[in-house]
């Protein structure tokens, strides 16, 4: 009797642990889809600052040249009209003075996109590597419903599969719970006696 009851109890230890562990692999694997999902976020929204960035960037650099050709015409007329001298160099001063602003803007610009690319570079080896986690918790989940598959071969009499959740688990079968309580009703009329 002491023997049954054992089993019993380690029977429903082994349920209750099963339980455990499906618990924490669901906690486990949403964990590492809700940060996967909030890296590619990341992801997407780096990229797209990027692009905005290229854009300003790119921008500029036509409003550079459009300065610079005004600042050549400015030079030409400089030459030709004697008289507007004053005037021509005031406005040389203006555009050089806007092209080394929006140089300076340039440089700001191409310092923040090596920022963003370098904050892109983290993002993505976080993403790797939460990938990689969320691949090995896959692998071991794979390697217990493997293990579990392998307990119900070595002893079908005592349990089934059940597949009608993501995670494959073990549950005793009704051929065992009948035998229990028929090994029960036994023990139960042997001690009346």
């Amino acid at each position: 009797l002491a023997s049954k009851i054992k089993i019993a109890e380690l029977q429903q230890l082994l349920a209750e642990n099963e339980a455990r562990k499906k618990l924490a692999d669901k906690k486990e694997e949403r964990f590492i889809e809700e940060n996967i999902i909030s890296i590619k976020k990341d992801h997407e929204k780096a990229i797209d600052n990027l692009k905005d960035k290229e854009s300003k960037i790119s921008n500029l650099t036509d409003t550079i040249t459009e300065l610079q050709s005004k600042l050549v015409k400015a030079e030409a007329t400089l030459k030709v009209e004697q008289e507007s001298r004053s005037q021509v160099q005031n406005e040389l001063i203006i555009e050089k003075e806007n092209k080394r602003k929006l140089e300076d803007n340039i440089l700001h610009l191409n310092l923040s996109l090596k920022k963003n690319q370098s904050e892109l570079a983290i993002a993505k080896e976080a993403y790797d590597n939460t990938l990689m986690a969320y691949n090995e918790l896959n692998t071991t989940l794979k390697k217990a419903e493997s293990s579990i598959i392998n307990f119900n071969a070595n002893f079908p009499f005592l349990t089934d599969i059940n597949n009608s959740t993501p995670n494959t688990y073990l549950k005793i079968n009704k051929n065992a719970w009948d035998h229990l309580v028929s090994l029960n009703l036994s023990l139960k009329e042997k001690i009346q006696k």
